[in-house]
């Protein structure tokens, strides 16, 4: 019984494998939504923005740089205030030598080339010719610019309203209106410190009658001048603020848990296969050779299972054959050993020269049969190997079994053997291991001069994409409950023929066939003796 080893395993429990998802997948996409700049899909879609834009209005920059040269320089700005009510867009002439550019950008703009601004709007610009100035299309509104397009009609109908009352009853007005509205309403004199409007803001809401800015994150305040150019309209704002970004937190978690789910929910079948996998590989290592991955055809690891079953059998089938053969061996070594020191004690006090050369003769032949045992067993660990594809080549197998049969022709019982091709026909070619089909041969007609009475006969065939080489004797023949034994290592079904050896030669043939992915076996043969065949497939 093999010892249990004691494992200890860190916890790794399903709960831990969905948060570790969560995590993996919430961290990258948060980053990629928050860090726009870090996002590759928001890079494409800017360039493929940009080539579009400088396609459409190439022509137009064009145009308005004509128009321009045609005048002087000093007049430049307010033409282009004249043309803008003409775009549906904003024109801006600014300066090159502007902050607002970098030294790339500037760099950039100076040789001539477009400067795409991807944003809310986004902002082509080009070099006016070779001024000091630079035209800026933008190409859309800002979202200030859209809410105060949004309010101009809400703050017009109030301004009507409050044409109906005198300035002093404005504020009883408004307030009147104010529970009607979700923000907040009120009227304030331009020249008010309630007003929190810079000279410069003011300025702008008296050129452009309506201002919109936001004093925070969160807050937005538009104003609109009335037709006495003294009163203003304020209105006031707030998003829902810490709520908002909590339930759009919220929201994206929940995304990210739903996709971590999905994958949580694909993923656990194979958790569990692997970790049946890991349980089955470790009670395999801990000596329990019989253990078996069970898994389910459908499994994304079911190869992965099959493999370790085929490895684990052929490796159960090695080490039992091994334990085999060790018994076995030892079985076999006893024999000489027992006539070595048997030898060795009566060489001690033996004085007679006859007997002292009986005992010597004896120890000799012990060493020789040790030697043939060593020289078995390491030929058989040898075919026991994966074989390499080097040694097979394509051989004319003809002529290979006319020079090794040859070998056999004269033999010490002077048994006639035959070699019989198949017909006149040329030389067949086939792939085999030349070395190792030589040694299987030699196996095959020692084992048949042991039993036959008078004759062998080797043959060949191909037949149905299958070599075959065949040595028929005319002996007794083999049993049929002794046909698949006689194959495995140390078996001996006569250990009185003559020349029986150690059991080893049919083995090593049956190891050469599965070198060739082919197989050894026995049947009758027609002269009434046995027949072994050995045969692999043509196209190996």
């Amino acid at each position: 019984m093999p010892l249990a080893v004691s494992r200890h395993h860190r916890p790794f429990t399903l709960v831990r494998i969905f948060l570790r998802l969560w995590v993996v997948v919430t961290i990258p996409l948060g980053v990629l939504w928050w860090f726009d700049g870090l996002n590759p899909v928001h890079g494409i879609i800017n360039d493929m923005a940009r080539d579009t834009y400088i396609a459409l209005y190439r022509g137009t920059f064009h145009l308005v740089q004509e128009d321009l040269e045609t005048r002087p320089v000093e007049q430049w700005p307010q033409h282009i205030v004249d043309l803008a009510p003409h775009f549906g867009y904003r024109l801006v002439l600014e300066k090159l030598e502007s902050d607002s550019f970098s030294a790339l950008e500037k760099s950039s703009l100076r040789s001539g080339e477009f400067l795409f601004r991807g944003g809310e709007p986004a902002v082509l610009v080009r070099r006016v010719a070779q001024s000091r100035f630079v035209l800026q299309m933008f190409l859309g509104e800002t979202q200030d610019e859209i809410e105060e397009r949004r309010r101009r009609g809400t703050m017009y109908l109030l301004q009507q309203q409050l044409k109906l009352h005198p300035p002093q009853q404005w504020a009883a007005v408004i307030a009147a209106y104010q529970p009607h509205f979700g923000f907040a309403i009120d009227v304030l004199d331009i020249d008010s410190d309630r007003l929190s409007l810079s000279r410069d803001q003011k300025a702008q809401l008296r050129r452009n009658r309506i201002y919109t800015y936001r004093p925070e994150q969160l807050a937005e305040v538009s104003y609109i001048l009335l037709d006495d150019r003294r009163h203003v309209i304020r209105a006031e704002t707030r998003s829902g603020g810490t709520s908002d970004l909590l339930l759009l937190v919220i929201a994206f978690s929940t995304l990210c848990g739903a996709l971590a789910l999905g994958i949580y929910i694909w993923l656990r079948p194979l958790w569990r296969d692997l970790k049946h996998m890991d349980t089955v590989a470790a009670e395999f290592g801990e000596g329990y050779f019989d253990a078996r991955a069970a898994l389910k055809n459908s499994s994304v690891v079911a190869g992965l299972g099959q493999s370790f079953n085929s490895m684990a059998a052929s490796i159960q089938q090695l080490i039992d054959g091994q334990k085999e053969l060790i018994n076995a061996v030892s079985h076999d070594l006893r024999t000489p050993m027992s006539r070595l020191r048997f030898a060795l004690e009566m060489l001690e006090t033996e004085n007679d020269t006859e007997d002292r050369d009986r005992y010597i003769h004896n120890i000799q032949h012990s060493v020789a049969s040790l030697e043939e045992l060593i020289n078995e067993l390491l030929v058989h660990a040898r075919f026991e190997r994966t074989p390499s594809a080097r040694t097979f080549n394509n051989y004319a197998v003809y002529s290979f079994l006319t020079d090794e049969v040859a070998l056999f022709v004269d033999n010490p019982r002077g048994i006639e053997v035959v070699w019989i091709p198949p017909g006149p026909v040329a030389d067949l070619q086939c792939v085999f291991d030349r070395g190792a089909l030589a040694r299987a041969l030699a196996n095959l007609l020692e084992n048949a001069l042991r039993y036959a009475d008078h004759r062998i006969e080797v043959s060949f065939t191909v037949t149905d994409g299958w070599c075959r080489v065949m040595v028929d004797d005319d002996g007794c023949g083999v049993a049929a409950a002794d046909r698949e034994r006689i194959f495995k290592p140390f078996t001996r079904l006569d250990d009185n023929a003559e020349g029986a050896g150690h059991g080893l030669g049919l083995a090593i043939v049956g190891q050469i066939a599965k070198w060739h992915k082919g197989r050894t076996y026995v049947v009758d043969a027609p002269a009434g003796g046995a027949r072994f065949v050995f045969e692999w497939p043509a196209d190996l």
